[in-house]
């Protein structure tokens, strides 16, 4: 590439001196002609200058002969073939101008070129041969820095196109995870109401069966208050060692105090009677039916 401009860059410099060379000459052919044709002008004015004086001094000396008797037609006699081939004739437009036609150049050849030229202008192409060796230069730099440039962009881009394909995947488990929540939430929240519902009804079902069982315990009650204070009092000590304190707390607690209090000196152990008072202490009586009411 470096030839082909040293070579461009000759060719441009001796086309350039020659063209020069070949203006140069046409000029001073031009100013040759030039002067050639201001000579011919003047030596054909001198000419025409002495025709006019002689013409000037026949004029009078025709008058002259006119004066002394001699018919004016004499003198203004046309004048003869000897005299028309004596003079030359007047010169047209295009002769004037022919003398014009030896100044054109007909091939124009440029001038040598000295050696102190050739050397100015090969150090001057050395000169410009270094710029442009310095530009190719900074270019390739340039160009380098780019690519390293583009290099790092399209890792980075290949990054990020990983990075969003993941984020992407992602999204879509987490839309699948979300979507089989809802739908474990709606069957969740199904079975809650329906656990609800038999919540519900459990409730009732205990209502009624605490209502019965409060009921059966009154009339339980009621039986062993009839009963002798020993009696009722074996059957309270029967219950409390099989584990049932509780109920036998409820039928002490339905008893009028004066029958409890029978029962209870009736029990000769000191231990179950203890016992009883205690979890009596923390029994909690159920609300009567009229105080619900209210």
């Amino acid at each position: 590439m470096k030839n082909i401009l040293m070579m461009g860059l000759v060719a441009g410099v001796v086309f350039g001196a020659s063209a020069g060379g070949s203006w140069f000459l046409q000029q001073k052919k031009h100013a040759a002609g030039d002067k050639t044709a201001a000579k011919d002008d003047h030596s054909s004015g001198h000419d025409a200058a002495p025709a006019a004086e002689s013409e000037h001094h026949a004029a009078p000396a025709a008058e002259g002969h006119g004066a002394h008797g001699q018919p004016p037609a004499v003198a203004a006699a046309p004048p003869s073939a000897s005299d028309t081939h004596a003079g030359p004739p007047p010169k047209s437009a295009a002769e004037a101008l022919r003398p014009l036609d030896h100044a054109l150049p007909g091939s124009i050849r440029p001038r040598p070129v000295s050696v102190e030229e050739l050397l100015r202008y090969s150090l001057g192409l050395k000169s410009r041969e270094a710029a442009i060796n310095g530009k190719e230069k900074d270019l390739e730099r340039r160009q380098a820095q780019v690519n390293i440039a583009l290099t790092d962009i399209q890792g980075e881009q290949h990054e990020l196109d990983g990075l969003r394909r993941q984020v992407k995947d992602q999204i879509a488990a987490v839309d699948n995870l979300l979507a089989k929540l809802a739908e474990e939430r709606q069957a969740f929240l199904s079975e809650k109401a329906k656990a609800e519902e038999e919540l519900k009804k459990y409730d009732t079902v205990k209502k009624d069966d605490d209502v019965a069982q409060r009921d059966n315990v009154k009339r339980m009650s009621a039986w062993f208050q009839g009963m002798e204070p020993e009696k009722a009092a074996d059957i309270l000590r029967g219950l409390a060692n099989e584990g049932k304190m509780e109920l036998a707390v409820q039928l002490l607690a339905n008893f009028e105090e004066r029958e409890a209090s029978k029962v209870l000196a009736a029990i000769d152990d000191t231990t179950l009677t203890v016992e009883l008072a205690e979890a009596f202490r923390t029994f909690k009586r159920a609300p009567r039916k009229d105080e619900g009411r209210r």
